[in-house]
């Protein structure tokens, strides 16, 4: 069995909290992007930001799980945490407005692969959200389906 997502894509919003103008489209923009885990050694991701920078684009070429004869426990499992800088002005909030992911699976009946997404800032890692996707095995591939979340 094998579940590939292939690109995941995220946008960010800026919402001016309470009162004042909202701030140039130029002063929100997403600065620094890396990433860590076993799922995206590295060499493994392409990053493309967007001209105006408030859109960034991974490509994931090893984030892929396995199950089944010869496989390692470390196999079945894979994860990467995605890091992004992001710099708007003092005084503004700023929040994921979508990700989309792309990718394939080709399953046995009685395989379920699921495909976790968990979001969370660094200053309130409490306030954690996450999304589920899973691909019931038994048909033909799920070559290129979208998930938006």
């Amino acid at each position: 069995a094998l579940l590939v997502p292939l690109v995941a894509s995220a946008a960010t919003i800026v919402n001016p909290g309470t009162g004042g103008t909202a701030p140039n489209p130029n002063d929100i923009r997403i600065s620094n992007a890396t990433f860590s885990g076993n799922g995206c050694p590295q060499n493994s991701v392409t990053t493309l930001v967007s001209s105006d920078a408030t859109v960034i684009t991974f490509g994931f070429d090893a984030f892929q799980a396995y199950i089944g004869p010869g496989t390692t426990i470390a196999d079945r499992s894979k994860n990467c945490q995605l890091h992004l800088s992001v710099e708007y002005p003092g005084g503004f909030q700023f929040a994921v407005v979508d990700a989309t992911y792309h990718g394939f699976a080709q399953l046995d009946a009685g395989v379920t692969g699921n495909f976790y997404s968990t979001y969370y800032f660094s200053e309130d890692a409490s306030a954690t959200t996450t999304t589920q996707s899973s691909i019931v095995g038994g048909g033909p591939w799920a070559n290129g389906q979208v998930y938006t979340k």
